[in-house]
């Protein structure tokens, strides 16, 4: 997400969705893992467009009591072609 654009948002929250359909058709839950980074990416918009008024976007969360844990595990979800697992996953 570092140097997101913000025109680059809708695109990581339709790859989030893309990522929870995997996750439902393979039964895993990870429904709090995906709210969670959709709530980040929306909070990420928002700092984008005030970041003069924040030290960082950490100082943007704290400031708007957004919980998280500095020393998260980095998740990677890699980008497929559109359409290259569906196919495989029914």
């Amino acid at each position: 997400m570092d140097f997101a654009e913000p025109s680059a948002l809708p695109a990581m929250i339709q790859d989030l969705a893309e990522f929870a359909e995997i996750c439902r058709k393979l039964s895993i839950d990870e429904e709090p893992f995906i709210r969670k980074t959709v709530a980040l990416y929306h909070a990420y918009a928002a700092y984008l467009n005030a970041a003069e008024k924040y030290d960082d976007f950490a100082d943007y969360l704290v400031r708007h009591s957004f919980h998280f844990k500095r020393n998260m595990p980095v998740v990677i979800i890699c980008r497929f072609p559109r359409g290259s697992l569906s196919g495989r996953l029914r």
